[in-house]
């Protein structure tokens, strides 16, 4: 896994701001290698921006702009790492080897159809990618001690946004078994009715948008006394 960070802060008498962007890239605990048009490999890429600026316009009105975006994006098999760990405990220690044929066929047993290796490089991938937007701008209006001491104004504007789209490949693979009839010979022959498919592709999508606005009266009371 990789993780690099970057803050930058600065700013002047009005203006303030701090900048925070990060981005991580974490790979799988499987080697998983696919097909030619088929990247089944599990890993997670994630670039993150955060921004907070802060200005004073006039001696009793600031801004300010608080803005953050997270886009993610995962890939993996579609098979769950638990199901991986299940079919790999239950491979015996006497199954025999290798995983494929010599013109890459994948190797199974009668009692286990559903190789590991075949699950991982042979059935197709999920991909993800998520995009997550907040932005809140703000007012704050601090003149309205003619109404009363301590009273302020505050607006406040944000907008959130979530975007989730994913592309699905699935493919089947054929299934070789040892041909029983040779004990003496290790030639593997096809099992069932399974076939090599061609990868076929779907896509799916959600967005959601929310925006709000939001004005407070804040009162700030102050106790004074002498003796």
């Amino acid at each position: 896994m990789h993780r690099h960070n970057m803050n930058i802060t600065g700013g002047s008498d009005r203006i303030r701001y701090f900048i925070n962007a990060g981005y991580i890239d974490q790979n799988s605990l499987f080697n998983i290698e696919g097909t030619d048009n088929s990247d089944p490999s599990k890993y997670m890429k994630r670039f993150n921006e955060r921004t907070n600026l802060d200005i004073n316009l006039l001696p009793n009105l600031d801004a300010f702009l608080n803005q953050m975006v997270i886009v993610k994006r995962t890939n993996n098999p579609p098979v769950g790492t638990s199901t991986i760990f299940d079919g790999i405990f239950k491979t015996p220690a006497t199954e025999y080897g290798p995983v494929t044929t010599d013109n890459g066929g994948v190797i199974v047993s009668p009692w286990n159809t559903n190789s590991v290796y075949g699950s991982l490089n042979r059935s197709g991938y999920q991909r993800f990618t998520e995009t997550n937007i907040n932005v809140a701008l703000g007012l704050r209006w601090g003149g309205l001690d003619f109404i009363t001491k301590g009273l302020s104004l505050n607006g406040t504007v944000g907008y959130e946004s979530r975007q989730q789209s994913g592309i699905f490949g699935n493919q089947t693979y054929a299934r070789y078994i040892r041909n029983e009839d040779k004990p003496n010979e290790l030639e593997f022959i096809p099992y069932g009715t399974w076939i090599d498919s061609e990868l076929t592709l779907n896509k799916g999508s959600n967005y959601r948008y929310f925006f709000e606005f939001q004005r407070i009266f804040e009162l700030r009371t102050y106790l004074q006394y002498s003796t």
